[in-house]
C-alpha cells in the first residue's frame, strides 16, 4: 500500500509530466523555464513572508528563512537561461534531427522533475513551518 506522502509525490509527478506533455504538444516547451521560475519565485516570497509574520523567536525565524533559500537558488539557476531562445536547430540533416530530439527529451525530463521536486519540497517546507509554529505556541 502506498503511504500518503508517496501517493502525493506520484500524483505531483504525473501532473508535472502532463503539464510538460501539453506544453510540448502546443510547441511551447520553452515556457517551462518561465513556469518553473514563477513557481520558485512564488514559493520563495510566500515562505519568506510567512517567516517574517510568524511569532516565533528569531533563532527559529532564521530556520524558516533558510527554508526559502533553495527556491532562490533555483531562480539563480533558471534566470540566466530564460533569456536564451530555444536551442533547437532547424533540421537540415539527420544529425540536427537527432540533436533536436535529445535536446527536447532532456528539457522535458528535467523540466518535469524540476516541477515535481519543487512542488514536493514546497509541501515539505510548509509542513516544517507548521511544526516550528506549533512547537513555539
Amino acid at each position: 500500500m502506498l503511504k500518503k506522502d508517496n501517493f502525493l509525490i506520484l500524483l505531483i509527478l504525473a501532473c508535472s509530466v502532463l503539464v510538460v506533455y501539453l506544453l510540448q504538444m502546443a510547441q511551447l516547451l520553452s515556457w517551462l523555464r518561465y513556469i518553473s521560475a514563477f513557481e520558485a519565485l512564488l514559493c520563495a516570497l510566500f515562505f519568506t513572508f510567512e517567516a517574517f509574520q510568524s511569532t516565533v523567536p528569531w533563532r527559529s525565524k532564521s530556520k524558516l528563512l533558510l527554508s526559502a533559500l533553495p527556491f532562490l537558488c533555483v531562480l539563480l539557476v533558471i534566470i540566466p537561461f530564460s533569456s536564451y531562445p530555444s536551442p533547437y536547430l532547424l533540421p537540415q540533416d539527420a544529425t540536427d534531427a537527432v540533436l533536436n530530439a535529445i535536446s527536447t527529451f532532456w528539457e522535458e525530463a528535467c523540466g518535469s522533475l524540476l516541477l515535481c521536486l519543487m512542488t514536493v519540497f514546497a509541501f515539505k517546507v510548509q509542513k516544517f513551518h507548521s511544526e516550528i509554529a506549533s512547537i513555539h505556541e
